[in-house]
């Protein structure tokens, strides 16, 4: 297995055009967004002249703006919005159904999140990162149980758009 900072390496390259493709699915009639794994606040850019609400959550506090969770010990924060952004995050979450349906619950319109699919990532890819389940992309869809508006894919990775039926 690779340690942190060689992951983290390995997948800063593909931050830019995967944060470009999830910045294009954005909606526009949104007053409020979630980003759940916000890391280094990559998408505040997009939010902040257009006065929309950004609540950054990570693990990690690396802004004095940023909410601080850890999701795998069923942390979240009590925080309702338009749009939840989960980019580079499900792959690393041990109860996947528990931490969607917390998504869910605290969404009002949509969601757009990112994953490595197992049918387009082996086994052992997975377990050399650290990711912790192994869903195909449609596993993770029927979870979240909410219209998908746009699928685009980047690489290995797909990103959507959701929205609450």
């Amino acid at each position: 297995m690779v340690n942190l900072k060689q992951r983290w390496e390995h997948f800063n390259e593909n931050y830019q055009q995967r944060d470009k493709l999830a910045k294009s699915l954005i909606p526009e009639d949104i007053k409020s967004v979630m980003d759940l794994g916000a890391g280094n606040q990559n998408l505040q850019s997009y939010f902040v002249p257009k006065k929309i609400e950004y609540s950054p959550v990570d693990k990690i506090k690396r802004f004095p703006n940023t909410l601080i969770a850890d999701f795998n010990r069923n942390q979240f924060p009590p925080i309702v919005s338009d749009l939840s952004i989960v980019l580079g995050v499900l792959e690393y979450i041990n109860n996947a159904p528990k931490f969607i349906k917390s998504i869910t619950n605290q969404t009002v319109r949509y969601i757009i999140f990112s994953y490595y699919g197992a049918e387009d990532t082996p086994q052992n890819i997975r377990k050399k990162w650290g990711w912790k389940n192994n869903y195909t992309v449609q596993e993770l869809k029927d979870m979240f149980g909410w219209e998908v508006i746009k699928e685009l894919k980047e690489k290995k990775q797909t990103i959507i758009l959701m929205k609450r039926k």
